[in-house]
């Protein structure tokens, strides 16, 4: 991978399908993602079931920017964001 070419992993791929409106990708991008989300969520609140809440609104505001998803870096990183 170069710096101008755009990451080629599997989660980039399943977030383009989403992009495009396969609700099966997003569906399968989630199961792939929820846990690492979850994690980081955690260490930052230290709360279990707001942890959980933060997690789901991310997923949420991700589905709905997929539209707009350049795909710059790796998901995990574009994740980390929201």
């Amino acid at each position: 991978m170069t710096a101008a070419s755009p990451p080629d992993d599997l989660d980039t791929r399943l977030m383009i399908q989403v992009a495009q409106g396969d609700l099966a990708a997003f569906e399968q991008l989630v199961r792939r993602n929820q846990s690492i989300a979850w994690s980081l969520a955690w260490r930052c609140l230290s709360d279990p079931a707001e942890a959980q809440d933060v997690v789901q609104d991310a997923f949420v505001k991700i589905y709905r920017a997929a539209p707009r998803y350049r795909p710059t870096a790796k998901f995990r990183t574009y994740l980390a964001r929201w």
